[in-house]
């Protein structure tokens, strides 16, 4: 059986489940609908549509195939009960055959069934019969859908084999990373030797090696083997060898079996050396009752640890009604693998229902967007391009004390291994941004970026089953550092020590000494002075402090032949700070700074700094010519006045301008008449940290674009982030005070991908130095050029 924390197709799939979005497309144009001449002539279907099901109900597998069978049984009946109350006069009548958990005798059924006319099969269970099958299938244009199969050889796009459970390359990584958890440095692997072994043993042993273990060559047995004594005398022998290199308490054992997993490891109890190390197993052996119940089975399991996973399962209404009719019927709480059976029954009929159609080719034309809104027993259906499941949550369990226990979680499209917590309920935390002020044109954007990294955090804990949600205060600083502070200090008062920004790196100046008093965190998207850079504080940046900006428009500066500079700038710690780093590097670029206009930040005219800042450029115009002489600007929304002053001098129309990141691609500049003809005129020119190619990325930006017409700034993105790994340290600890969020929050963020790209953290807690894209004001506006600075290099190219 096979059974490090990133849209645009898949917006629509959200509200499904956050992990829909991060890990599948449905734009691939071969599981498009098909136009009408492959449909069918719109003629209701109607009497009895036989469906196929291949089931191992002898064999290795057994006890889950009688299991999977039953859910499958359950769903027709249930998928017939509901066609009923839809007036459809049709039902389905499901043909079960016997595969015996054999390849052979599964391509003979598939066979016969074919021959009977039957071209849609529920099953088979595990991944050697898959593909063994698979060929047949293929030729005959059949569909086949399993529960269980999950060799990764088998994810294949555009065949006839969809399964709905995620492929091994997913269990591979959840696996390595819990054997690095538990500082494993030695695996011995005993595998039955088929599909589903061999790939499973394969995508373990390469991630569990690129974490820089060492993996033993093991003992691999075939399927039908009736004793497995000679096998263990074998594993007992190199897990010695790998004892006295690495130590008992460093090795492990990675088994994987079908139901001979209880005379393997009655046969194991022979030999203490296997009992002295530590055991872990995959899905096909998690859970098992066989384990337990078995005398020796179940003190052996015990002494070494026994670890497993299985997929994790919706916490639903749907589940837990198909578990107790289930656990009724069978005696006993069916495997995790019943659930997709059952739901595999459920979006067949529903594809068969939109298709109106039972023929193979018209319902896979359909069945990836009825997969991808169907949600029930296992939870989101959604598939990937290959066809098989796109969520991969896995629950890992341990045998304690004679019973199975659930410890950790994993979701793969965090890589993330989740320890298990007892957070419940409402979890605040609060944000702090300027909603009103000059800065409230950013300021309003950066919340609701926030608010949806939230929403989106939210989701995923949902499919993870936790039962706890994050909750943001949204507080205004007015664009005032003073203001800022009292909100800071009146969110404490509120018992929230953990607050998503200020925004400015004035309004983090003005907070900081009340926050590191108080234990806070204060995480800012976009602060960037270098004054902020200070390790062991309460202040985290997810964004890249102004020395690595600065020297970006100094080499800019100096690649264009500018030989004078005039800077004018806020005259707070972000524009002190920039423009200082400037000033610093002028020498060693080849150009000269003028004194230039540094301005209040509550200053409301902007007349006499104008005037000022004509005076200087025609002095250094005089001496170097107007081709040669540049000004540099750092300012937030007071840009427009600023400009509109600046258009009324001849000489500030015939230089060229150049900005801070603030600028781009922020529209206000150009949305008004006078300043929209100047920044064309001057080729107004800024750069701002580059883009990533992300999935979350391309959903924030498809957002904004959707709601407001217009591409992000390029801090939204890292306030969207922001809430991500707050509520992702929370999970990692299992706390919510800002202390032990702090002692988490390096290693979170080393790990974590998202709408920013990395967000690796420097010892000042800001991001590590990152590319920065070159975008200029052309006739058609802003206009990303193909140019960027790298930092370590020091170079444009």
């Amino acid at each position: 059986m096979t059974l490090k924390y990133d849209l645009c197709s898949m917006i629509k799939i959200l509200t499904v489940t956050i992990v829909t979005m991060f890990a599948i497309t449905l734009t691939s144009s071969a599981f498009a609908q098909t136009d009408d001449k492959m449909m069918m002539d719109g003629t209701p279907l109607s009497g009895p549509i036989n469906i196929g099901g291949l089931f191992p109900l002898t064999g290795d597998i057994s006890s889950t195939g009688i299991q999977i069978h039953a859910a499958a049984e359950l769903a027709v009946e249930d998928f017939n009960t509901y066609l009923e109350e839809t007036g459809a006069q049709w039902w389905l009548v499901l043909s079960s055959e016997d595969t015996a958990t054999n390849p052979t005798i599964a391509l003979e059924k598939i066979q016969s069934l074919n021959a009977r006319g039957i071209s849609n099969i529920i099953g088979p269970a595990t991944s050697g019969n898959i593909q063994n099958i698979k060929g047949y299938a293929d030729s005959n244009n059949m569909l086949v859908m399993s529960c269980c199969s999950t060799a990764p050889s088998l994810a294949i796009s555009g065949d006839s084999i969809y399964r709905f459970v995620p492929d091994d390359k997913n269990q591979g990584n959840a696996l390595g990373k819990i054997l690095a958890r538990d500082d494993i440095k030695a695996l011995v692997p005993v595998w039955r030797g088929d599909a589903y072994g061999d790939d499973l043993r394969d995508e373990v042993a390469a991630n569990f090696e690129s974490r820089g273990g060492e993996v033993h060559a093991g003992v691999r047995y075939a399927p039908d083997t009736p004793e497995l004594s000679l096998e263990m005398d074998l594993l007992a022998k190199y897990v010695q060898e790998m004892s006295d290199k690495h130590g008992a308490e460093n090795v492990a054992i990675f088994v994987i079996a079908f139901d001979e997993i209880t005379r393997l490891v009655q046969s194991a109890s022979q030999h203490p050396i296997l009992g002295d190390v530590s055991w872990y197993g995959t899905e096909s052996t998690a859970d098992s009752a066989e384990l337990i119940n078995d005398r020796i089975a179940s003190a052996f399991t015990d002494k070494v640890s026994y670890t497993a996973m299985r997929i994790l399962l919706s916490s639903g209404p749907d589940r837990e009604s198909v578990q107790d009719r289930l656990t009724e019927q069978l005696g006993a709480e069916p495997t995790a693998f019943a659930y997709p059976a059952y739901d595999s029954v459920w979006v067949l009929g529903k594809a068969i229902m939109t298709a109106n159609s039972a023929d193979s080719t018209y319902i896979k034309s359909v069945l990836y967007d009825v997969a991808a809104t169907h949600s029930s027993a296992t939870g989101s259906t959604a598939l990937n391009d290959a066809g098989d499941l796109a969520v991969a949550h896995y629950q890992v369990l341990r045998i304690e004390d004679g019973a199975w226990i659930s410890t950790d979680k994993y979701s793969a499209i965090r890589d993330l291994l989740i320890p298990s917590n007892d957070l419940t309920g409402e979890v605040t935390v609060g944000s702090l941004y300027p909603l009103t002020g000059r800065s409230s044109s950013t300021g309003y954007a950066t919340r609701e970026a926030t608010d949806l990294g939230a929403e989106d955090f939210n989701k995923f804990l949902q499919s993870i089953n936790e039962e706890w949600h994050l909750n943001v205060i949204s507080e205004d600083s007015t664009s005032l550092p003073p203001i800022a502070l009292e909100k800071v200090q009146g969110l404490l008062a509120k018992g929230i020590d953990i607050v998503i920004g200020p925004r400015p790196s004035g309004e983090v100046t003005q907070v900081k000494s009340y926050a590191d008093t108080n234990n806070m965190m204060i995480i800012s998207c976009c602060s960037t002075a270098p004054t902020l850079a200070i390790a062991n504080d309460s202040i985290f940046r997810i964004a890249v402090d102004d020395i690595h900006q600065g020297a970006g428009v100094s080499k800019l500066l100096e690649v264009e032949g500018i030989k004078a500079v005039v800077p004018i700038w806020l005259g707070d710690a972000y524009g002190d700070g920039l423009v200082n780093e400037v000033k610093d590097r002028a020498e060693s670029r080849g150009y000269v700074v003028s004194d230039g206009i540094r301005y209040e930040p509550l200053l409301a005219d902007f007349a006499v700094s104008v005037s000022e800042l004509a005076d200087q450029v025609q002095a250094l115009v005089d001496e170097y010519g107007a081709d040669k002489v540049a000004v540099f600007m750092t300012s937030f929304d007071e840009s427009v006045p600023i400009m509109q002053a600046a258009a009324r001098y001849d000489i500030l129309n015939e230089i060229r301008w150049f900005g801070s990141e603030t600028f781009v691609p922020k529209t206000n500049i150009l949305d008004d008449p006078i300043t929209s003809d100047l920044v064309k005129s001057i080729q107004f020119t800024a750069m701002r940290p580059a883009d990533v190619n992300t999935s979350t990325h391309h959903h924030v930006q498809e957002h904004f674009l959707e709601v407001h017409g217009e591409i992000p700034t390029g801090y939204i993105y890292s306030a969207y982030d922001a809430t991500w790994l707050v509520g992702l340290s929370m999970l990692q600890s299992g706390a919510t005070d800002a202390g032990t969020i702090k002692t988490v929050f390096h290693d979170v963020a080393s790990t974590y991908v998202g709408a920013s790209g990395n967000t690796i953290l420097n010892e000042a807690g800001d991001l590590v130095p990152r590319n920065y894209a070159i975008w200029i004001i052309d006739e058609d506006g802003w206009m990303l050029t193909e140019r960027q600075f790298n930092p370590i290099d020091d170079d444009i190219s």
